[in-house]
C-alpha cells in the first residue's frame, strides 16, 4: 500500500487558497460561489466517479477518497457538497445509459439527493406517479439532476417493503429554502419536495447489487461501505485543517514569559497525542480499503468480514477525528469562538458533519431522527 499523504498535500496550494479565500462569502450566502464552483468544474471533482464512457474520470477509489479528504480539507462546505454530489454522479453507472448519457456528458453534471425513503411510488401505465419529501439534499443550488428513494405502492398500502431509487430533473422538483445550520452553511442542503409527477420507466435504479450496465472494479464496490467511506473522510479532512488552524494560532500566542504557546510541553504533547490517533484511524481505513479494493480489481466479491470492519473503521475514525479535535479546543482560547475566523469555521463544520447518520454510534436505528 503506498504512503497516504497529509490531505493538505494532495491539491495544489493556490488551489487550496483560492478555495479558502472565497469561504467566507460563500458562508455568507449560503451556497458555494461561482469562483469555487468554476474551480470545482475545471478540476472535473465532481466527475470522480462517473464512468469514462460518460468522459467522467472513473478514478480508483483509494485515490479518489484521498482527493475527497483534501477537498474537505480545504474548506469544509466545498468538501461535504463536492463530496455528497460526486459519490452521488456514482449512479450514471446505474441508471440506464440513454438517461445516464443525458445527464452525466454535461461537463458541470451534479447529481443532488436524499438516501431516506420517503417517498411513495405508484405504479400507473407505463411508469410512476410519485409524491414525497426529502431532507437535506446538498448541492441543491447547482444541481442538474436529483435523485430520491420511494417506496413501491402496488396493492392499494403503503407497506409493500419493495423500494427503488428514482432520478429527477430540476424542474420537476420544489426545492424548500430551509438549511438553517450551525456549520456546512455554504452546502444548500435544503429539503426538496415532488408532488404527484408521472415519471417514466427509466427513471428507475437500485444501488442493492453491483452496476448491471459497467464491469468496472469502481462499480463492483458496496455502495453502503463507499458512503460510510466517504462520509467518514470528510470528518478527518476537517480535523487536519483545524490541527493545522490551532497549530497556527499557538505559534503566534504568547505565554507569561512571552514563549510561544506551541513549545510549550504540555501543547507539544497535545497536539502530538492528537495527531497521533487521527493519523492512525486513518491508516487502518485507509489499508482496509486498499485490502477491499483488490478484491473488485480482480473481480471477487468483498468479504463481508472485510466489510464489516471496514464500517466499523469509518465509525471509529469520525469518532477520533471529532475527539481529537476536543482535545484541542481548550488550547484555542477565546479566538475558537469568533465566527469570522477560519478556526471557529473549521469547528463548526466538524461538528455538523459529524452529526450524519452513517457515523452514527446507532447506525440506523438513528435514522428517523436524523
Amino acid at each position: 500500500m503506498k504512503f497516504i499523504q497529509h490531505p493538505g498535500d494532495i491539491l495544489d496550494q493556490h488551489s487550496i487558497q483560492k478555495i479558502r479565500e472565497e469561504a467566507p462569502k460563500a458562508e455568507q450566502q449560503k451556497k458555494l460561489t461561482q469562483e469555487q464552483l468554476s474551480l470545482i468544474y475545471q478540476e472535473e471533482w465532481l466527475r470522480l466517479f462517473i464512468p469514462k464512457k460518460y468522459q467522467g474520470l472513473e478514478m480508483p477509489l483509494p485515490d479518489a477518497l484521498q482527493i475527497l479528504e483534501a477537498l474537505a480539507y480545504a474548506d469544509g462546505s466545498l468538501g461535504w457538497t463536492v463530496n455528497l454530489a460526486a459519490g452521488a454522479n456514482l449512479f450514471a453507472a446505474y441508471i440506464q445509459p440513454a438517461l445516464s448519457e443525458r445527464i452525466y456528458t454535461d461537463p458541470k453534471a451534479c447529481t443532488a439527493g436524499s438516501g431516506a425513503l420517503s417517498g411513495i411510488a405508484t405504479q400507473v401505465k407505463g411508469g410512476y406517479n410519485v409524491k414525497g419529501s426529502w431532507k437535506y439534499g446538498s448541492a441543491s443550488s447547482h444541481a442538474t439532476a436529483f435523485t430520491a428513494n420511494c417506496r413501491l405502492k402496488t396493492d392499494g398500502t403503503d407497506n409493500a417493503p419493495e423500494f427503488y431509487s428514482f432520478v429527477f430533473f430540476p424542474e420537476e422538483v420544489h426545492v424548500k429554502d430551509t438549511w438553517r445550520s450551525y456549520g456546512l452553511q455554504a452546502t444548500s442542503s435544503h429539503d426538496f419536495e415532488i408532488d404527484h409527477i408521472q415519471v417514466p420507466e427509466e427513471r428507475i435504479f437500485s444501488l442493492l447489487k453491483p452496476s448491471p450496465y459497467e464491469q468496472g472494479p469502481l462499480y463492483r464496490f458496496p455502495f453502503m461501505q463507499f458512503a460510510e467511506l466517504t462520509t467518514c473522510l470528510q470528518l478527518t479532512g476537517m480535523a487536519c485543517h483545524f490541527f493545522d488552524e490551532v497549530s497556527a494560532l499557538l505559534t503566534h500566542k504568547k505565554g507569561m514569559q512571552g514563549e510561544a504557546l506551541r513549545d510549550h510541553d504540555k501543547v507539544k504533547d497535545t497536539l502530538a497525542q492528537a495527531e497521533a490517533q487521527l493519523e492512525s484511524a486513518k491508516s487502518w481505513l485507509y489499508w482496509l480499503v486498499q485490502e477491499a479494493w483488490e478484491f473488485c480489481e480482480a473481480e471477487k466479491a468483498i468479504p463481508e468480514e472485510l466489510l464489516r470492519k471496514i464500517s466499523l473503521s469509518t465509525k471509529h475514525a469520525a469518532k477520533v477525528a471529532r475527539e481529537a479535535s476536543e482535545m484541542l479546543y481548550p488550547l484555542t482560547g477565546m479566538t475558537v469562538l469568533n465566527p469570522a475566523t477560519e478556526l471557529n469555521r473549521c469547528w463548526r463544520d466538524l461538528h455538523t458533519a459529524s452529526q450524519h447518520v452513517l457515523l452514527s454510534p446507532l447506525g440506523f436505528v438513528a435514522l428517523n431522527n436524523f
